[in-house]
């Protein structure tokens, strides 16, 4: 690659970034995200993760958004700013991976851009980015390792799997097995074993230097609870199988198109279908590059397969687009370089596939950068004036909708529980206290007991008013807390993102 190639590709992948940041800006994630802001503001203050705050998830997201919570102030733009972070360090991590497998400018180009179209910084909470970049810096660090040997890059890539495991459980998982797998395959003979030790105590050394904080504010119990033992409910409850998750995706490519927006969506979500044939195209595409692969390239084949396995494993039990794309970094690795591999070692037209698909591809990359700006331009979003959401575009009517019910709901008597999924930007809006450790109340999101106390808490009369919209996934709505609000209070006005009831 010459000096001019790394140039333009390092401008593309500055652009890239650039489109990201617009991109995420244009968007307020009222669940999720509010959700994940909302919990990091309560530990923030000094409440307890796990003791005093239900979170599913293991710990590392919040210990590393709750520092810029503590200092800034609770904004929605710290968690965007972390979850771009996370999408340039897969940026960064495509380049450097990219450069020690040899690609050339085009590829890398290709390489970004479809990193932007199919996996770009959603409105989430920060676990499942930071779980990803992770597993994707592990297959980085394992790379290392295989080509250049030493104890450096194992610690690291075992370390790396270790904080995988500390931001999303599953994730970690699938990444110690990916790793230990790698391990075995591309290790020194005589000496796997003991590479696979020091792998083995890096990651267990991460793992417990994150828990150290839980273990001394006493949240280990929940943890367990909130991230293991209940984990068969979201399993049962929340599962959409992979063919179902086709089927929802394909009957939004379907829906009639009325406008300019609607046949935007209409691609957008026709790009979104593909992936769910990539997914299986890149394993065997794996395969069949192992089995072309000779030497050094077929161990890398079965590295890189490995590490693909554990992201194709973390899309379940819930196959939709989000899952999807969440584990996509680590998937486009594996497909680029199997086609690099069955390609041969003088791939005729590699720069002519790579500039086709850069076409097939720029519809959405364009899409990314110029829509955000262009809705702000037309009216059709603003700059947020809500309290906790500065500098996010927001849609008017969303966000007056929000304050208006931010505002009724401070002249609610209290104790005040809110049983809606928007729950998280609720709270923060209207500056409200939750009586409850729990901001997301959906079936799969309140431990075992959980549904169970909050019932009986509405039953005996704990809380003055409730304001309650589970417009759910039928599965996901807990029944029992529903059944107990209908039966014990009275319905009141309907504030949009939630209807009030009262003793």
């Amino acid at each position: 690659m010459t000096r001019r190639e790394r140039v333009a590709a390092a401008a593309a992948f500055a652009g890239f970034a650039v489109a990201a940041v617009l991109w995420s800006l244009d968007g307020l994630g009222t669940q999720d995200e509010s959700w994940f802001l909302q919990v990091t503001n309560r530990v923030a203050v000094g409440e307890s993760l796990y003791r005093d705050v239900f979170y599913g998830a293991a710990p590392l997201a919040v210990w590393t958004a709750v520092p810029a919570v503590w200092l800034l102030g609770a904004q929605i733009l710290w968690i965007k700013a972390l979850v771009i972070g996370c999408f340039v360090g897969e940026l960064l991590l495509l380049w450097a991976i990219g450069r020690r497998l040899g690609a050339g400018a085009w590829e890398l180009v290709v390489l970004g851009a479809a990193l932007l179209v199919w996996s770009p910084p959603y409105d989430i909470g920060l676990y499942q980015p930071l779980a990803t970049l992770l597993l994707l810096a592990c297959l980085a660090a394992i790379l290392a390792w295989a080509s250049e040997g030493g104890a450096r890059p194992l610690v690291l890539a075992g370390a790396l799997a270790g904080l995988a495991f500390a931001a999303k459980q599953n994730v970690g998982v699938y990444a110690a097995l990916a790793l230990g797998g790698a391990v075995l395959l591309a290790g020194p003979a005589g000496r796997r074993l003991r590479s696979l030790a020091l792998a083995a105590g890096s990651f267990a050394g991460a793992v417990l230097v994150v828990l150290v904080p839980v273990a001394a504010t006493g949240g280990l119990p929940k943890l367990w609870e909130y991230g293991f033992a209940t984990k068969g409910s979201y399993t049962d409850r929340g599962a959409i199988s992979y063919r179902l998750g086709t089927d929802l995706q394909l009957s939004l490519v379907r829906r009639p198109v009325d406008g300019l927006v609607d046949a935007g969506n209409a691609v957008v979500h026709a790009y979104d279908l593909v992936l769910y044939a990539l997914v299986p195209a890149v394993l065997v595409a794996l395969v069949a590059a192992w089995f072309r692969a000779r030497n050094e390239d077929r161990v890398r084949v079965a590295v890189i397969g490995l590490f693909s396995l554990a992201a194709a494993a973390a899309i379940v039990p819930r196959a939709d687009t989000a899952h999807l794309s969440f584990v996509f970094p680590v998937l486009l690795v594996g497909g680029w370089y199997a086609a690099r591999v069955l390609a041969g070692p003088r791939p005729r037209g590699l720069r002519l596939a790579a500039a086709l698909v850069l076409v097939v591809l720029a519809p959405v990359v364009l899409a990314r950068a110029a829509w955000p700006p262009l809705q702000l331009a037309r009216g059709d979003t603003r700059l947020s004036g809500l309290p906790h959401a500065r500098g996010v575009f927001v849609e008017p009517a969303v966000e007056d909708e929000l304050a208006r019910a931010a505002a009724r709901l401070e002249r609610e008597p209290r104790p005040l529980f809110l049983a809606t999924p928007e729950a998280g930007i609720l709270y923060l809006t209207a500056e409200l206290e939750n009586p409850t450790p729990y901001d997301f109340p959906v079936a799969t999101a309140l431990g075992r007991h959980g549904e169970d106390e909050l019932a009986a808490d509405v039953e005996r009369g704990r809380f003055a008013a409730v304001c309650v919209d589970f417009g759910l996934e039928a599965p996901l709505v807990p029944d029992r807390l529903a059944a107990a609000i209908e039966r014990t209070l009275e319905p009141g006005e309907d504030l949009g993102p939630c209807r009030v009831y009262r003793r």
